[in-house]
């Protein structure tokens, strides 16, 4: 989760750099201002300052329609030339965000298909195996899910289901033993035909070839809570 948190950090203070560099790019390209507020025709005011002759309409400089009309237009049309610079930001700003969260997905899904987690989580497993009484097989189930190794996560399961067996005396625990002899060893007792269910559904999925995604591990996974809560709730 460390890593995770970094590397968004990182990411977003990217994006940060990359959103200020093209407002100011923006800003220097801006056009100035229209020429015509500073080089305008005289009004009357002006020419009554100036002269103190209020003739003004006789001397000032009228525009025949045609060039009144062409004026008109060419104000009220926009320039080919010009160019949307607001829009240009915002797209460019989306186009920056789906580039960050493509890479920002593509590194937090390399992080969880980490080779090294698989393998640091089997070492435990094994660990835990040769003294299933005294090892956290929760603890081991949380990193499991949380690095989306649900073929794992199912074997540790079943692993909770025979402790659970083992404390209350309805197995012995051999690390060596086949689960056919934990199934032998449980003909006896009442749940013996939902454990036989139990360990045929981790068999299909620990020892086959079958992908185990989320949506399969889930009900299975409460399933195992159940049984394991039943028989801890029985004396």
């Amino acid at each position: 989760m460390v890593y995770r948190q970094k590397i968004s950090y990182i990411l977003l203070f990217f994006a940060f750099l990359v959103i200020v560099h093209t407002n100011a790019e923006i800003v220097e390209d801006q056009p100035l201002g229209d020429l015509k507020e500073h080089f305008r025709e005289p009004k009357e005011v002006d020419w009554k300052e100036i002269t103190g002759d209020e003739k003004f309409e006789e001397f000032a400089v009228k525009k025949k329609p045609e060039e009144q009309e062409n004026q008109d237009f060419h104000e009220k049309t926009p320039s080919s030339n010009s160019f949307d610079f607001e829009g240009f930001r915002y797209i460019a700003i989306g186009i920056i965000g789906v580039i960050l969260l493509v890479l920002l997905a593509l590194i937090l899904s390399n992080l969880k298909s980490n080779p090294s987690i698989k393998k640091n989580l089997e070492y435990s497993i094994a660990e835990a195996e040769e003294n299933i009484d005294k090892s956290d097989l929760h603890y081991l189930l949380d990193r499991a899910l949380e690095a989306k190794e649900y073929k794992l996560a199912l074997r540790i399961h079943y692993l909770i289901v025979i402790k659970a067996l083992n404390t209350k005396g309805h197995i012995i625990y051999k690390k060596e033993k086949t689960n056919y002899q934990y199934m032998t060893e449980m003909i006896p007792h009442s749940s013996h035909v939902e454990f036989k269910k139990l360990t045929h559904l981790y068999e299909y999925f620990w020892y086959g070839d079958k992908e185990l995604k989320k949506e399969k591990y889930d009900p299975i996974s409460k399933v195992m809570v159940h049984y394991v809560e039943r028989i801890n709730s029985k004396s």
